[in-house]
Parts: structure tokens; C-alpha cells; sequence
């Protein structure tokens, strides 16, 4: 079995919640940011999130500019050797779930059923 440590580091605070955006131009731009974040981890790392939720992305507004950020990766999944996930069950926020994560299918979780809930991010 391997060896787990479970760490937590407390920083100053550096976003701020979605409902804080000044316009729907801004919540797009903020969500295209954390998801071109999410296709650079799952591409690169082999990382897949698992919980694309309101409370998951987060902005920083810098010179007037916003920009997006993924935190919360407690749920991710590891592309590249899926059988090491420790939860095999049901994972996400409930209104931003997948329909295949809802329906406890036994289709394989993939990068389509985060960006799934990224259209129900933005309906919400």
C-alpha cells in the first residue's frame, strides 16, 4: 500500500468567488482561463479534476483584467493509472455533475464529463 501524507498549507487569500465578476464577458474569460488549466494538467500530467463546481474556480482581477484559476483537486483522478484512485465512487458537486457520474455508469470518467459540467457551470 502506498504511503499517504495528507498536508494542508495556509496562504494569504489570492481569488476571489465567481460571483464577484462585474460581467458575463468576465465569467466567460475566467472559465476559458481555468479550463485551458484543466486540459494543460490532463494533457500534461495525465490529471483529470473531477469536480468542476462555482466553487472551484476562483478569479484575481490584475490591471483591470481578470484571470481565471482550478483549485480543489481532491477529486482528481490519475489518467494514466486510473486503478491507483482511492475514489472509485460518485465525485463532483451535485448541479455540476456529468450525466454518466450521475447515473453511476460504468463508463470511464474523461476529460468530456469535466467539460460537461463546465456547461453547467455557466448555465448556473
Amino acid at each position: 500500500y502506498p504511503v499517504r501524507v495528507h498536508k494542508r498549507v495556509a496562504l494569504s487569500p489570492v481569488g476571489r468567488p465567481l460571483n464577484k465578476l462585474k460581467s458575463v464577458y468576465e465569467l466567460v474569460v475566467v472559465i476559458a482561463d481555468a479550463m485551458h488549466c484543466h486540459m494543460e494538467i490532463a494533457n500534461k500530467c495525465g490529471i483529470l479534476h473531477r469536480d468542476i463546481s462555482w466553487n472551484n474556480v476562483l478569479f484575481r482581477r490584475e490591471s483591470g483584467l481578470v484571470q481565471g484559476m482550478l483549485i480543489d483537486f481532491d477529486c482528481a483522478l490519475d489518467l494514466i493509472n486510473p486503478d491507483t484512485c482511492s475514489r472509485t465512487e460518485r465525485t463532483g458537486t451535485g448541479p455540476f455533475m456529468s450525466i454518466v457520474n450521475l447515473e453511476c455508469s460504468t463508463v470511464p470518467r474523461s476529460v468530456l464529463d469535466d467539460w460537461e459540467s463546465v456547461i453547467y457551470l455557466l448555465c448556473w
